[in-house]
């Protein structure tokens, strides 16, 4: 039954309550794919044999546009929660931190990051301006390719050898909607790109899983709670 179908399941609640809105995020997400793909059976089913609409499409298409934006906002949450903590438990998060922070304010010595050392340097506060200063560089910008968020989650987990090459096509995909509307201008036939719903279902399932993992590595990197 449509109703019943999942892409993925919610992941456990994180141990760890600083990554609870994380967790959210990442929640909500997955509950507007698993909607959409539900959506997307139903209408197909109650219409019959024959190919997809262009509404069906925009269903896809709206899925993985979901899972994408999912992935970016629970990564950038996790570092502005959980990066703080990873530093008073992890050389190499430590190790990670000062090598983003040499190489955005250090390297070069452009006036910007003369700027912002300077200011880090006269705070009251300079190692929280410093770790403030690494979290807004890590978390600008959008994480929707594979070297992008391989370069965040190298931070949060530099011990980590997954360097998301199999997310390649979900990514390509999901810009290819955001940014060109799927459209094929110079097709004689179609003037969008027709999309598989197996395909969409799966690319959307490993932007998920991979926004899930490391939740889940994350949490478990974590200082150990006391009771």
């Amino acid at each position: 039954m449509p109703n019943s179908f999942t892409v993925i399941e919610t992941p456990c609640t994180p141990n760890h309550r600083e990554l609870s809105t994380a967790h959210k995020i990442l929640e909500g997400g997955i509950d507007s794919v698993n909607n959409l793909a539900r959506h997307y059976r139903s209408c197909t089913q109650k219409r019959g044999p024959g190919a997809p609409t262009h509404e069906d499409q925009d269903l896809l298409r709206a899925m993985l546009v979901m899972a994408g934006a999912a992935l970016d906002a629970t990564v950038k949450e996790i570092v502005r929660k959980g990066l703080p903590l990873l530093l008073t438990n992890s050389d190499e998060v430590l190790k990670a931190v000062s090598d983003r922070f040499q190489r955005d304010i250090l390297a070069g010595f452009e006036k910007k990051g003369i700027d912002a050392l300077t200011q880090i340097l006269l705070s009251p506060d300079s190692q929280n301006e410093s770790i403030n200063y690494v979290i807004k560089s890590v978390t600008k910008g959008s994480m929707q390719n594979h070297e992008a968020l391989y370069r965040v989650v190298t931070v949060l987990l530099p011990t980590s050898k997954v360097k998301y090459e199999r997310l390649k096509d979900a990514f390509s995909a999901r810009n290819q909607i955001v940014h060109e509307m799927d459209a094929t201008p110079d097709s004689d036939s179609r003037n969008r790109r027709q999309r598989s719903r197996t395909k969409m279902e799966t690319w959307a399932k490993q932007l998920l899983k991979a926004g899930v993992d490391v939740l889940n590595n994350v949490d478990k990197s974590l200082p150990a709670i006391v009771d």
